[in-house]
């Protein structure tokens, strides 16, 4: 670089050169300390808030409200958690008794949630007599 170039970085007429290395620390997500290895440059264009930071694609586990664990990529649990993203479905599915029938059903935790609700009664098994009619 020559002293002039140094000058117009001083004065502000030019900027540094763009590091095109890896950063020497990683990038830290804020909300979840997750790190994430970038380019010199970009870590301070993160920093700045110059730049959109890409979301922390990071497998975590989150527990949802039916208590069963799932993997899912950390910004989805804050995103789940926060409630801005559509409503985590529980991809497990249960062996239940329908609650009307009782008969065995296998189905995803969500709907048995939903089942779990029901209100009414179980169906009465009834007796069918046919009536003779000469």
């Amino acid at each position: 670089m020559s002293c002039r170039d140094e000058e117009d970085i001083q004065s502000g007429q030019k900027s540094w050169p763009q590091c095109e290395e890896l950063s020497h620390t990683p990038y830290v997500y804020p909300d979840c300390r997750h790190t994430m290895d970038v380019k010199c440059y970009m870590l301070n264009e993160y920093n700045a808030g110059r730049s959109q930071v890409p979301k922390c694609e990071q497998m975590v586990d989150y527990v949802p409200i039916c208590e069963h664990t799932a993997r899912v990529k950390c910004w989805l649990k804050q995103a789940y958690q926060r409630g801005s993203a559509a409503q985590f479905v529980c991809p497990v599915k249960q062996d239940i008794k329908l609650p009307r029938c009782s008969h065995a059903a296998k189905v995803s935790c969500a709907e048995n949630i939903q089942l779990q609700s029901w209100q009414g009664g179980e169906v009465q098994r009834a007796l069918v007599i046919a009536s003779c009619v000469h």
